[in-house]
């Protein structure tokens, strides 16, 4: 066995207390495969001002400081490779006392291969203030891009804390050699520290999740897939509404050159749906979805853009409907400098009967961020952020956010995507 240690880590947290790290590798030689392990750390001082930190149409100024500590730990071999990323940022805004400071999460990525078969799971256990978990992020998840979070309802509640779990495995059988089997499972979990089982206006209310995919997929070129099947799907949100929905799902995926991937997808679901609360409704609807989306991966630039209309569990104690444009890019400018730029529209609302709980909403998050590495492992960051919220019939609200952090981020060793 050898093993190396590097000085030496990577995003911006909520926003962002520095202390020292080092990015530290471990290469077993063994039989039959070559294993890497490593633990690539990252720390930061933030400070943070914003117009409107609550998104209230009458504007509460904020002015922030606190630090963020993270690190990416995993385990590559052959066959596998392991993903784990802890996450806690401490802000605090000496105006606004009602404010959560400590914002935690845990991020996971497991994938394995055998000969016939691969295995997937993705999962996150998050805890946060609803000052920033009820409201979309401009950024994709950096673990896995394509794994889709809830809808968010954009109701903001000073001190209410938000806890989320999910998980979503995977498995997938090649039978031929243009033909697989795959089935697809997913829970989610949602929860406040102050709802109960009956739900009052702009109330937020915890909820389970559940659905279970199975498909074929059939390899149609070599750079070319078509993916088919049927699902169910449940939603259960305690006293006030509880949905069973099940649906056909068809999804192309086609890589068009060495940079650039296309994925079209659709699917159409029946559901049915108990309500007990504002009003009383038991029946059937219809709902759709859509996708379509672009990666082009270049020498220094990454580039994603996702236009979709999904149906997602929610906070509001019914599914929405979310029609979304999702645009992110991120380049090298130097060997010092780098840029991410992100913007995030959506226009959602409640299905069915449950249009009651949840109404019409605009959103709109445009996100733009600059890093300058003053040493190979110390990084000055500056970013802005704009946030803009309408619901139908009520007055709208907007916020301006700047953002200041130097930090400390440990080299990645060779091998470590």
């Amino acid at each position: 066995m050898s093993s190396s240690c590097h000085n030496g880590a990577r995003r911006r947290g909520r926003r962002g207390i520095a202390l020292g790290g080092a990015a530290c590798v471990v290469v077993s030689v063994g039989q039959p495969a070559l294993a890497l392990e490593y633990f690539v750390p990252r720390v930061e001082a933030t400070g943070e001002y914003d117009s409107n930190i609550n998104m209230d149409p009458t504007n509460t100024k904020a002015y922030g400081y606190g630090g963020l500590a993270m690190a990416d730990i995993g385990w590559i071999t052959q066959t596998s490779d392991t993903a784990i990323r802890p996450y806690f940022n401490y802000m605090r805004y000496p105006d606004q006392q009602g404010i959560y400071e400590l914002d935690s999460r845990v991020d996971l990525r497991w994938l394995f291969n055998t000969q016939r078969s691969q295995f997937s799971l993705y999962g996150r256990f998050d805890r946060e203030d609803t000052t920033y978990a009820e409201l979309s992020s401009a950024l994709y998840n950096p673990l896995d891009p394509n794994v889709r979070p809830n809808a968010d309802t954009g109701y903001v509640q000073e001190g209410v804390i938000r806890t989320l779990g999910y998980a979503a495995p995977s498995w997938s059988y090649r039978m031929t050699q243009r033909l697989s089997f795959t089935t697809d499972l997913y829970y989610l979990h949602e929860s406040y520290n102050d709802t109960g089982s009956t739900a009052v206006e702009n109330a937020l209310n915890g909820f389970n999740y559940y659905s279970a995919t199975v498909s074929l997929q059939q390899r149609l070129t070599e750079t070319s897939t078509l993916k088919y099947g049927g699902y169910f799907a449940r939603f259960d949100s305690g006293g006030v509404a509880r949905t069973n929905g099940y649906g056909l799902k068809v999804e192309y995926n086609r890589k068009w050159t060495q940079r650039l991937s296309l994925l079209l997808s659709g699917n159409a679901e029946r559901d049915k749906t108990d309500e007990t609360y504002p009003v009383v409704f038991n029946g059937s609807t219809t709902q759709w979805g859509a996708a379509a989306g672009l990666v082009y991966q270049g020498e220094i630039s990454t580039t994603r853009l996702t236009v979709d209309r999904i149906l997602s569990p929610s906070g509001a104690g019914a599914m929405i409907a979310s029609n979304e444009m999702w645009l992110q890019y991120d380049r090298r400018w130097t060997e010092r400098l780098k840029f991410i730029g992100a913007l995030r529209y959506i226009h959602d609302g409640a299905v069915g009967e449950s249009a009651n709980l949840f109404p019409v909403r605009n959103y709109t998050r445009a996100y733009v961020e600059a890093r300058y590495m003053v040493t190979p492992t110390w990084y000055f960051r500056v970013d802005y952020e704009y946030t803009w919220q309408g619901f139908h019939g009520e007055p709208s609200a907007a916020n301006n956010g700047v953002s200041i952090g130097f930090g400390y981020q440990a080299l990645k060793p060779p091998g470590v995507p």
